[in-house]
């Protein structure tokens, strides 16, 4: 008898699969995202298990040393900088502290103005947004409702409308990301982001990221997000109060979701995710899990926590935090604030307190 039982146990553990994509599914307020994160694999990973290492940083790792700058009388220095974006041979910075597109020569540490905030030829909103590829600059310039092409000496070539409600970037050599702004409404399908090849932006090769929160809801920062693509059309994106990474194949199909767990997040402030009517100064913010969002043209990922900059490498298994790290130089804490791949040299490309030096992986 016992036998019988025994056979019919191995029996019925054959015919189960030995592994599930879908055994540790997500339950939230949104059935949206429920939807959207269960209907594709899913792996958790624990900041909290991995040791975070302080890196000192050498002379030859900077690349822009702020009090340096100050003590030669630079006329430009670092201010408020948004976003940074690596070239092969300068490095531009999104500054809306001066609302000007930056330009750095690494091997100098020359730091320039190359734009201007304004409406003419050139020009752009004191607050913009930056992309860049082999050839070109382009800043997506919402408050005048166009985008502006620059070569990679930050010389402009030409504006071209766009739609008020879009931002546009980032950018690769073949396809652009274009994404709604937070309040407005989503795609015709209700995607927050689009797809379109470059040099042809009328028609959507894909469309992403559902919107949780109808527009004239709150809390619409559920609607902002996180998102980078490669040079190779891998696509990453996460919505901002969430620590969840998506990502997309090269056919834009959502095949994966990681989830970043560590016991700072717990402690952040979450508005819930449920549409509830506008209350005045309400639903608009939340404490971000995370800053800065990269996917590298090797398939790695980094992103920016409150925690340090994490690094995220892929086996046969999956991903796997590979290091979390912050830096210092000299007696300077240099947390990561922006980060960027350099496009040759493979090394990330990282501001700090208006400190700008690179860090090899």
């Amino acid at each position: 008898m016992k036998r019988t039982i025994l056979l019919c146990i191995l029996f019925l553990t054959s015919c189960t699969p030995e592994e599930s994509t879908h055994v540790d599914l997500v339950n939230t307020q949104s059935d949206i995202l429920n939807n959207k994160v269960n209907s594709a694999s899913i792996e958790r990973l624990n900041l909290d298990k991995v040791e975070i290492e302080t890196i000192a940083l050498s002379e030859e790792q900077l690349l822009y040393n702020p009090e340096a700058a100050l003590a030669e009388g630079s006329d430009t220095q670092i201010s408020h900088p948004m976003s940074v974006q690596a070239g092969r041979s300068n490095i531009y910075i999104e500054d809306v502290g001066y609302g000007s597109l930056l330009v750095l020569d690494p091997e100098t540490g020359n730091l320039d103005r190359a734009t201007t905030a304004g409406a003419g030829p050139g020009e752009h909103g004191s607050r913009f947004d930056l992309s860049v590829n082999d050839s070109l600059l382009l800043i997506s310039d919402r408050e005048h409702g166009r985008l502006n092409f620059y070569d990679k000496s930050a010389e402009f070539l030409k504006s071209e409308e766009t739609e008020p409600a879009n931002l546009y970037g980032p950018i690769n050599n073949d396809i652009m990301v274009v994404s709604k702004h937070p309040g407005a409404e989503g795609f015709d399908d209700g995607n927050l982001l689009k797809i379109v090849e470059l040099d042809d932006r009328d028609e959507a090769l894909a469309t992403l990221m559902p919107k949780l929160i109808p527009a004239g809801m709150q809390p619409f920062v559920y609607s902002d997000l996180f998102y980078d693509v490669n040079d190779h059309n891998k696509l990453i994106a996460s919505y901002l109060p969430l620590p969840w990474l998506f990502l997309f194949d090269l056919e834009f199909n959502h095949h994966q979701t990681i989830i970043l767990e560590a016991s700072r997040f717990q402690r952040l402030n979450r508005p819930k995710l449920e549409p509830v009517s506008p209350k005045e100064g309400e639903g608009m913010r939340a404490h971000r899990p995370i800053n800065d969002l990269l996917i590298l043209n090797n398939g790695d990922i980094a992103a920016v926590t409150g925690a340090g900059l994490v690094l995220l490498s892929k086996n046969k298994e999956g991903y796997y935090i590979d290091g979390i790290y912050t830096f210092r130089f000299d007696e300077t804490y240099l947390p990561a604030q922006l980060i960027s791949e350099h496009p040759e040299t493979d090394d990330l490309i990282i501001i700090s307190q208006d400190y700008v030096f690179k860090f090899s992986l």
